[in-house]
């Protein structure tokens, strides 16, 4: 990573040479804190990071996870208004990818997951 610091690839392949070699815990909580730092104009990549420092304090039952899990929330968040803005709505609807669409109609069966619109985007609660 040093020597490339801007390659999210770097970075990737850092993370599971760091796996693979069953690095401590705390060198793995560091190296996040990191790769979290250096992409943090990087959504994508930012979220990745969160993501796996999530997971490491989860199995550590870290105090920290709680917070960390909000934030990667807020982070989610942002992104998904991010893209309603754009020309297009975006649609999620049971799926892990966003879909470029018209607005759905609301379905009227009540034990259907609830939805709500906010700048042309259909989010699904279940």
């Amino acid at each position: 990573c040093r020597l490339s610091p801007e390659n999210p690839s770097i970075w990737k392949h850092q993370a599971r040479l760091m796996e693979k070699t069953s690095a401590s815990p705390a060198a793995m909580q560091s190296f996040y804190e990191q790769w979290i730092q250096q992409f943090s104009k990087n959504r994508d990549m930012k979220v990745e990071a969160q993501t796996r420092l999530l997971s490491l304090l989860q199995k550590k039952s870290d105090p920290g996870a709680e917070k960390l899990q909000q934030d990667i929330v807020r982070e989610i968040v942002g992104n998904v208004l991010i893209l309603a803005s754009k020309p297009g709505r975006v649609r999620f609807l049971n799926s892990s990818k966003p879909k470029i669409g018209t607005r759905q109609k609301r379905s009227s069966n009540a034990s259907s997951a609830s939805s709500t619109t906010r700048a042309g985007a259909i989010f699904s609660i279940r």
